[in-house]
């Protein structure tokens, strides 16, 4: 029977590779998109540059009354943008709008697009009162983040060539504080949809390799292959335990793929100090439970094409569906926490829900750790403050957060749940199949609902093949029985 397991593996190439490119291909698809994402982080200090506009226009202006310092002012700040793409408007006394702020209120009204994308600094230069000194004024464009600190450096600059002379110029950077704990927090937090990411696609990818072992089994039964085997002498423990250990090896084939895909692209949370051994676990017991689970549910179909098609969509639905709906009641703000805790204890009888379920929290809980398991942090938690901290776990008033040191732990924010729970249906699957083999539920059932049917069940001829035989021959006239 293993035999011609392999020896079907190997004429169905197209499947055998399917079974392996499927969820490589998703995983990697999700892998290569979160690489490619910003860090959040400490950011990186930021120059404050009129460049980073893009294409400008701006206005500047000598004032009402002009004198020769506003006009050299004027003149200086507008050599600041010599061979620059940006564009010069200079304001004057003969323009429809002489005073610096009705031509900016007149481009705003004009079109407020093109005003808040192109006009983002200004600057005017008005003679003083006593006729020595220069008013000067910088605008900006608050919707820009940086106006303020760019117009404040060009002003800056232009001020400082009048004064000194030559072409120096002031460069202003904005270099960020350090994040906070707090800070930290968040962004780790955010970063929890990491883990949801990469766990939707193995799933989605896992949906097509779990159905794909009915393949073999509908055809087998369905040709009645499977029940010539039975007839010829093969117990039915050795078909499923052939039938078991084949398929095992071939689905760990693609885990043992994936386990390289996540070291190969450097994922800390799955590969760092030994945590590949613990992903390689969850993805063998899923495996264990999975198996015994497709195989009773493939004795509902007749067709391998439409075992194969429904079933996909049945795991599809069962992984992603369900931890998406335990996700998102979970979210405080919703107030429907207990709900989310009530279905997570229900959907743990799936192995797909165990699996995604898995893969989220244990991403989630080494974020978590990243920031809660810090010298700074158990500082905090040890000060015993009143204001509630999430880290620490005796003081986080409603946003607690669920994380474990060892990630086998059976507490919120370990696996051992979805371990135990899956070494648990794989049992309890083949155990079912046992008794669907055995026919020891048609017989109960039979005697409990059906008495004629139990009186057929006791008859020595259980075979329909036996009765339409029978049939036949009672159909023959006398003289063709000799």
């Amino acid at each position: 029977m293993f035999l011609k397991r392999v020896l079907h593996t190997s004429r169905n190439w197209l499947i055998t590779v399917s079974q392996l490119a499927v969820p490589l291909f998703f995983t990697i698809t999700a892998l290569i998109i979160l690489k490619t994402q910003p860090i959040d982080g400490n950011s990186s200090p930021l120059a404050l540059k009129l460049s980073r506009f893009g294409y400008t226009i701006i206005p500047y202006g000598s004032g009402v009354n002009p004198t020769a310092a506003t006009r050299e002012l004027s003149a200086v700040y507008s050599e600041l943008f010599e061979g620059t793409s940006q564009i010069l408007e200079y304001i004057t006394n003969d323009s429809v709008h002489h005073q610096m702020e009705e031509f900016l209120e007149a481009k705003g009204l004009e079109s407020l697009p093109t005003y808040n994308l192109h006009y983002i600094v200004a600057a005017e230069f008005e003679g003083g009162s006593d006729g020595k000194s220069v008013d000067v004024t910088a605008y900006f464009n608050n919707q820009a983040y940086h106006s303020p600190g760019v117009t404040l450096g060009i002003i800056s600059s232009a001020i400082l060539r009048y004064v000194g002379g030559g072409n120096h110029t002031i460069t202003t950077t904005n270099h960020p504080l350090p994040q906070t704990a707090n800070d930290m927090i968040d962004n780790k937090l955010l970063e929890e949809e990491e883990g949801f990411t990469i766990s939707f696609n193995i799933m989605f990818g896992m949906s097509f390799v779990a159905s794909s072992f009915v393949l073999f089994l509908i055809r087998e039964r369905a040709t009645r292959a499977k029940h010539c085997q039975f007839v010829s002498g093969v117990h039915s423990a050795t078909f499923w335990g052939a039938t078991f250990c084949w398929d095992i090896v071939n689905y760990l084939v693609p885990c043992l793929c994936l386990l390289v895909t996540f070291a190969a692209f450097d994922i800390k949370a799955y590969v760092g100090d030994g945590r590949l051994w613990d992903i390689f676990l969850l993805f063998a017991l899923y495996g264990w439970a999975m198996l015994p689970f497709m195989y009773i549910l493939s004795f509902i179909f007749t067709v391998p094409s439409s075992g194969l098609v429904w079933l996909t969509m049945f795991n599809i639905l069962a992984g992603i569906a369900t931890v998406l709906a335990v996700n998102i009641l979970s979210i405080p703000q919703l107030g429907t926490m207990d709900l989310s805790r009530v279905l997570e204890w229900v959907f743990l009888v799936l192995p797909n829900f165990c699996l995604g379920q898995g893969l989220s929290d244990f991403y989630t809980n080494y974020q978590v750790l990243q920031v809660c398991d810090t010298p700074e942090v158990k500082f905090i938690c040890g000060l015993h403050l009143k204001q509630p901290f999430p880290c620490c776990k005796d003081n986080c008033g409603t946003m607690c957060l669920d994380y474990e040191k060892n990630y086998l732990s059976l507490q919120p924010g370990g696996i051992g749940r979805s371990l135990v729970f899956l070494t648990a249906q794989g049992y309890l699957y083949f155990l079912i199949l046992f008794l669907i083999e055995s026919r020891l539920l048609q017989v109960v059932y039979y005697k409990l609902f059906s008495s004629a049917s139990s009186t057929k069940i006791d008859q020595p001829h259980s075979d329909n093949e036996t009765f339409i035989q029978e049939d036949r021959w009672g159909t023959v006239p006398p003289r063709g029985r000799s």
